[in-house]
């Protein structure tokens, strides 16, 4: 017996002393594998970050780098070892090094929730694509004089080039012309007349950030939400100073110079990771709302954030909101303290908010708070809500997750909602159901509306955020070259924020037109589509193609239905809409004698386009009988027109689209519908309506028809 153990391990320590017989190169193919593993360490760690200074991802990157080290060496050694147990005759040490860099490059990828068939092609395909180079390498170094660089860089730069031209599809790259001038004098998206300045409130404890602990300028109470939120952690404290008993009331505040009151506009960020902070990134709104003499906070909530080291609290989409009650009933009392910064500065009869991703849902379950919030612990926060009227919302890109079976219908609220098409967050417009839930009342002056940009995505809203909507590693995958520059995307939200508060405070009735029609701004607009809906308390549907016979009379279309469309990740829009295509020209005669449509001012088709060919962009022309026997003809496409559909690669080169982060990005558009308002001459009594369609082909859909 003990011979046979001798020689057991003598034939071990045989194997192992041959375990690199057949590798040549060694230290070179283990030394490259390191690095690019590192490589990828070292990006895993950016994207999970312990604090953003320059010492903390030090230290990240260098403990992940270790890590990732000591596993290659030691899973590297085992596998090669076990291939020499098996007599293979194949280089071992490389192979085994090979087979760790796929796996960990996998394993990285699904930890990332990137899709487990995205994490596999591309963490095997990167490794691939790594073993080629560092094998270009050895043999460069080995037969440099036989083998020129630049002939190697030309063929992989030539394959990149040709690969880009053949797999990129084609984008629409026209123009939409309207004939309408750009009848608004005024840039909205540049400083008004109002000086301003700028303060911030707080704890002034805040371990993190000077402005919010010894910089502060005006101290703040703090608020105790322990009587919902159970989930905090031991590392969250440890990091912020402080728990969920003691959560501070912070805001970076900027104040119109002048006597006021002022309206007051309360803006929140999003769920982006809370060591990178996001409260700072509306500055350049909070300036602009300023200058057009708006009190405005950007309202601190980077502690519930989402951290990939210390998780986030429970019930985070209700805390968001309450936090923001807090800061409401903290900014009363602020108004009547005569030692305060705000001290008689805030007209509590308007106040409106901004919240971006989640914060856009927050906001919107803030202006519905008694369908949320009810425990007896909040009654004197409640109570201090009832001082308050929220007049305005602007969501930009906002979540509209259900909370307890709920979500949030706003009534007598105006609301105006803006998404990106580049969105690779809140990846597709079904948040635009808040848009229809939003109701009025009659004889009210509010409106909802909504702008879907075609070049703007997620993050650039927030000058915090940067430029990739999703953390790293997943971040790198996305495709920006579509996109339009943070500039011209914050542009937009000046722009449209500003006409907005200016209508919903300062009743200035004038925007109402760029509402209804973008082009009336086109001169101080970026180059970039837009599509956009504009519907006042006024508005009312008088036709919704509910009815079969509603649409009995079409001519020259070769398909007709009535159908429910899908957004781009396949859940149904809040309307259903009917589907026409043609080949020609094509019309179509809607009976609405039956409604009583006398002294109406505007007649409103919403419409969205859905022909995937962009060659030839629909005419659509309205004909209107009124009861006098008269006809108005008005060529819908010449004032408003009707723009291509809006696809979006959101992958280089759309390769990984269909599959990454679990086939999210798999439909490269949705229909997206615009509201195109007709302005009728007299208020004589609609009969009927003939919608007459033009040109090769094409395909639309109608949502409704309304006046007001």
């Amino acid at each position: 017996m003990m011979n046979r153990v001798k020689s057991f391990f003598k034939w071990m320590n045989e194997r192992l002393e041959k375990i690199p017989e057949y590798d040549r190169n060694i230290y070179s193919w283990v030394i490259s594998f390191a690095l690019v593993t590192s490589l990828s360490a070292a990006i895993y760690a950016l994207g999970n970050p312990t604090k953003d200074v320059f010492y903390a991802h030090f230290l990240n990157i260098g403990k992940y780098v270790l890590l990732n080290l000591i596993l290659l060496g030691a899973i590297t050694y085992v596998l090669a070892a076990l291939l020499s147990f098996l007599y293979l005759q194949m280089p071992r040490v490389a192979f085994a090094a090979f087979v760790y860099t796929v796996g960990v490059n996998i394993i990285i990828l699904n930890a990332e929730n990137s899709g487990e068939f995205f994490s596999i092609v591309v963490g095997f395909g990167y490794s691939v694509l790594a073993g080629m180079f560092i094998a270009l390498g050895i043999l460069f170094f080995k037969y440099k004089k036989r083998i020129p660089v630049a002939f190697i860089l030309v063929i992989l730069f030539t394959g990149l080039f040709i690969g880009e031209k053949i797999i990129e599809p084609e984008e629409w790259t026209g123009e939409l012309k309207s004939n309408l001038p750009g009848v608004l004098t005024e840039n909205l998206a540049e400083a008004g007349d109002f000086d301003y300045n700028f303060y911030t409130y707080g704890s002034g404890t805040d371990s993190q950030r000077d402005w919010f602990g010894e910089g502060v300028d005006e101290i703040t109470s703090t608020a105790d939400s322990s009587h919902f939120i159970t989930k905090w952690g031991s590392e969250r404290t440890e990091f912020w100073g402080f728990t969920e008993k003691n959560l501070p009331i912070n805001g970076r505040l900027w104040i119109p110079e002048g006597e006021g009151p002022f309206p007051v506009i309360l803006m929140v960020h999003g769920n982006h990771t809370m060591e990178y902070m996001s409260t700072s990134g509306y500055d350049y709104l909070g300036e602009q709302l300023a200058s057009h003499g708006f009190i405005a906070i950007s309202v601190d909530e980077d502690f519930i954030n989402y951290s990939n080291i210390f998780g986030s609290p429970n019930r985070n989409y209700e805390l968001r909101a309450w936090m923001m009650m807090q800061h409401l009933a903290e900014l009363q009392q602020m108004n009547k303290d005569e030692n305060s910064l705000l001290y008689q500065k805030i007209n509590f009869d308007q106040v409106g908010l901004m919240g971006h991703s989640r914060g856009g849902q927050a906001v919107a379950m803030l202006a519905d708070y008694e369908r949320f919030f009810s425990a007896p612990e909040d009654q004197e926060l409640l109570e201090s809500m009832e001082d308050i009227s929220i007049e305005g919302i602007v969501a930009i890109a906002p979540t509209d997750r259900s909370i307890n079976n709920e979500r949030a219908r706003i009534r007598d609220v105006s609301y105006l909602l803006i998404h990106g098409a580049r969105d690779a967050d809140v990846n597709d417009f079904s948040n635009e159901k808040q848009f229809y839930r939003t109701s009025f009342s009659p004889n009210v002056d509010y409106f909802r509306a909504s702008v879907y940009v075609e070049k703007a995505n997620h993050t650039q809203f927030n000058t915090d955020w940067g430029r990739m909507d999703l953390s790293m590693p997943r971040g790198l995958f996305l495709n920006r070259k579509q996109m339009m520059q943070a500039k011209e995307q914050q542009v937009v939200a000046k722009l449209y924020m500003t006409a907005f508060f200016d209508q919903v405070f300062n009743g200035k009735s004038e925007y109402e037109l760029l509402f209804e029609n973008h082009h009336y701004a086109k001169d101080f607009l970026p180059d970039t589509l837009l599509v956009t809906k504009y519907n006042p308390a006024s508005y009312r549907v008088i036709e919704s193609f509910a009815e079969e016979e509603s649409y009995a009379d079409a001519e020259g279309f070769t398909s007709i239905e009535r159908l429910t469309p899908k957004h781009r990740r396949g859940s149904s829009r809040q309307r259903e809409a009917l589907s026409l295509e043609w080949s020609g020209d094509a019309r179509l005669t809607i009976d609405l004698s039956s409604n009583n449509l006398k002294d109406m001012d505007k007649l409103v088709f919403t419409m969205a386009n859905a022909s995937e060919n962009m060659d030839h962009l629909p005419e659509v022309s309205a004909e209107i009988l009124k009861s006098s026997g008269k006809r108005e003809h008005i060529a819908l496409h010449e004032e408003l027109p009707i723009p291509p559909i809006i696809q979006t690669q959101f992958t280089h080169y759309g390769l990984f689209d269909q599959f990454f982060r679990g086939e999210r990005y798999q439909n490269s558009w949705e229909p997206v519908f615009q509201t195109y308002s007709i302005k009728l001459e007299d208020q004589d009594q609609i009969e009927e309506v003939i919608l007459h369609f033009k040109g090769k082909q094409g395909h639309m859909m109608i949502q409704e028809i309304a006046v007001y």
